[in-house]
C-alpha cells in the first residue's frame, strides 16, 4: 500500500506542477484590458494546483508514516477554500468572456463563499471518526454522503458548464485562439467531469483512474494549449511562447507609458 499511495501522491505532483507551468505562462501572457480576467484564470490554475499539491502531501506522509486522521482533518479546513476558490475563478472567467460584465464576480463570489461554508458544514458535521484507506487512496470515512454529493455537485458543475461555455465561445474565435480554449476546456471537462463522477460514486477504481489517468491526460492537453509544437503552430499560425511573452509585455509598457502621459497632462 505505501507504494501505491507513493504512486498517486507522484501523479498528484506531475499535474499541479503542470498547472502552475501554466499560470505562470498566462501570467507572463496578460493583457492590460483583461486584468480582472486574468486574475479569474490565475485563481483557478493556482488554487487548483495548491489543492493538488496538499492531496500530493497527505499521500506521500501516509506512505511513508501511515494515515493520520487529525492530519487529514486540518488539511481540509485548507482544501475547501482551494476547491472554492478555483471553482469561483473559472466560473468568473468564463462568465466573462461570454458577457463581458465584471461585475459578476461579485454574486460568483457570494455563491462560492455560501459553498464553502456548507462543504464544511457537510464535512464536519458530524466529526468523522475516522479514515478510508485504499491501495491508491486516503479519504474521510462519511456515514452519510447525502449532503456531501450536493456540495461536491455545487463545486463541479460550475467548471463542467464552463467548461463546456468555453468549447462553444470558442467556435467564434480565431485558429490560435480557438485551439488554445479547446484544449482547456476539453482539459478542464475531461478533469474534473470525470472526477465528479468518479467521487459521487462508490467505486475505488473509478477513482483511481480519475486522480492518475485523468490527470496526467489534463497536464499534457494545458501544456499542450500553451505550449504547442511546432507543428501544431504551423497548422493553427500559433507564434511561439517567448513571441507572445514579448508582445504582451510591450502592450503592458505601452498602457503604463500611456498611464504617465495622462498624469502629465493633469498635472
Amino acid at each position: 500500500m505505501p507504494s501505491t499511495l507513493a504512486v498517486t501522491a507522484v501523479v498528484h505532483l506531475l499535474t499541479a506542477t503542470s498547472f502552475l507551468v501554466v499560470a505562470a505562462a498566462i501570467w507572463r501572457r496578460r493583457l492590460p484590458d483583461m486584468r480582472g480576467a486574468t486574475a479569474a484564470i490565475l485563481v483557478w490554475w493556482t488554487c487548483l494546483a495548491g489543492y493538488l499539491y496538499l492531496q500530493a502531501g497527505l499521500h506521500l506522509w501516509a506512505s511513508f508514516v501511515g494515515p493520520d486522521l487529525a492530519t487529514f482533518l486540518w488539511s481540509r479546513l485548507l482544501a475547501i477554500p482551494l476547491l472554492c476558490a478555483c471553482a469561483g475563478g473559472l466560473t468568473y472567467y468564463i462568465l466573462y468572456l461570454i458577457t463581458g460584465k465584471a461585475w459578476l464576480r461579485w454574486p460568483v463570489a457570494i455563491l462560492f463563499l455560501m459553498t464553502a461554508i456548507l462543504f464544511h458544514v457537510a464535512l464536519f458535521l458530524p466529526m468523522p471518526t475516522a479514515l478510508r484507506t485504499t491501495p491508491w487512496l486516503i479519504e474521510l470515512d462519511i456515514a452519510d454522503t447525502s449532503l456531501l454529493m450536493a456540495v461536491y455537485a455545487m463545486v463541479g458543475l460550475p467548471p463542467i458548464l464552463g467548461s463546456a461555455a468555453l468549447l462553444w465561445v470558442a467556435r467564434r474565435m480565431g485558429p490560435p485562439q480557438r485551439y488554445r480554449a479547446t484544449m482547456v476546456g476539453l482539459a478542464i471537462l475531461a478533469y474534473v467531469g470525470s472526477g465528479l463522477a468518479a467521487f459521487t460514486s462508490a467505486g475505488d477504481t473509478a477513482k483511481l483512474l480519475v486522480l492518475n489517468g485523468m490527470g496526467l491526460v489534463a497536464a499534457s492537453l494545458v501544456l499542450l494549449a500553451y505550449y504547442p509544437t511546432r507543428p501544431i503552430r504551423a497548422r493553427f499560425g500559433i507564434e511561439s511562447a517567448p513571441e507572445l511573452e514579448r508582445q504582451a509585455a510591450l502592450k503592458r509598457a505601452e498602457r503604463r507609458a500611456q498611464f504617465r502621459r495622462r498624469g502629465g497632462e493633469l498635472v
